[in-house]
């Protein structure tokens, strides 16, 4: 009979230790503006070009912890998108799209990297997108 109340037991210790290994999900919800990118092989950081000050590069986030949605505007379009969050705040851009105006230096830099984003951290009160096998990312700051 003690055998029979043990098995119990031993399947809920396995259960929630298997828990603990996990890390949650966390979210990256949020209004933010892209004001660098950088390339840490290289130990350079590129802030915003100066002839951008009127243009800025802003986009919010939202998401439930893994299902999210990017809408905002570039230097010459609006934007939209979707993306997934992973365990070990590991990320996948989905889809992503806009308006249809040519992108330019800046501008087309975020379109071509947001797409090769592989994982995410917040560091210093700033969101960092990584992308590039996490040699480079992008820099944005909440608004």
């Amino acid at each position: 009979m003690r055998s029979i109340q043990i098995v119990p037991l031993l399947f809920l210790i396995i259960v929630l230790s298997s828990f603990k290994n996990q890390q949650p999900y966390k979210s990256i919800s949020g209004k933010w503006q892209l004001i660098g990118i950088s390339d840490f092989g290289k130990r350079i950081f590129s802030n915003r070009p100066s002839n951008y000050k009127d243009t800025q590069l802003s986009f919010e986030f939202k998401d439930d912890g893994q299902q999210g949605t990017i809408n905002g505007s570039s230097v010459n379009n609006r934007i939209t998108g979707n993306y997934q969050l992973f365990e070990n705040q590991k990320m996948k851009v989905l889809q992503f799209g806009g308006t249809k105006i040519g992108e330019h230096g800046w501008g087309s830099d975020f379109w071509r990297n947001i797409r090769n984003a592989t994982s995410y951290e917040y560091s210093k009160g700033y969101l960092l997108i990584y992308f590039d096998s996490g040699k480079r990312a992008m820099k944005f700051y909440p608004q």
